[in-house]
């Protein structure tokens, strides 16, 4: 975990974040529904720039695979893809559920993205053990697991421990596809 980039956009914010001898240097974020194309590299280069840091001087890349958004998800994985091949570095991937929540220490804790229609992407934690797995769920059935998170711009909170440690590295960068929970 030395030197890593992390990158999400599985909400309409896309994530960019450095991660320099396992500490946040830099955290970045950009709000924008429509932009997840036009908005990766720039931010990615930002973030880069600003430390001085070129990809070949990175130890790996994490990316959190979804679910959320069809696009964004795979604007995220197909660019931490070419940058593992390019630079041979290790991909490892996380549910992005679980990236962007890692911060919040509640016993119970349930994740969620809007899925659109009173349906949300979510799954549920007991003390960090997934109690309810991850899935396309109604409100309603929502519920009955407490602590809802409704990830948006504000409320992103990381900790490095519990995403590194949830974190699986992908054998066959070439075999990495987001994570859709509904059928297109």
């Amino acid at each position: 975990m030395k030197n890593f980039l992390i990158l999400d956009t599985s909400t309409e914010v896309q994530i960019v974040i450095l991660v320099i001898d396992g500490n946040i240097k830099t955290f970045k974020k950009n709000f924008g529904k429509k932009n997840y194309v036009a908005n990766m590299v720039p931010l990615m280069d930002t973030v880069l720039k600003e430390n001085k840091i070129n990809l070949k001087d990175l130890n790996g890349i994490l990316v959190g695979t979804g679910p959320g958004s069809y696009t964004g998800t795979r604007v995220a994985v197909l660019t931490s893809k070419i940058i593992a091949l390019s630079f041979n570095i290790p991909l490892l991937e996380i549910n992005s559920l679980i990236l962007l929540t890692s911060g919040y220490l509640q016993k119970y804790l349930t994740p969620l993205i809007d899925a659109r229609n009173n349906f949300f992407f979510g799954l549920s934690l007991k003390n960090n053990e997934i109690i309810l797995p991850e899935g396309r769920y109604n409100k309603v059935f929502l519920d009955n697991y407490p602590n809802h998170i409704l990830i948006t711009n504000d409320n992103i909170k990381l900790d490095l421990k519990k995403v590194f440690f949830y974190a699986k590295k992908v054998k066959n960068v070439h075999n990495l596809v987001p994570n859709y929970l509904v059928k297109i």
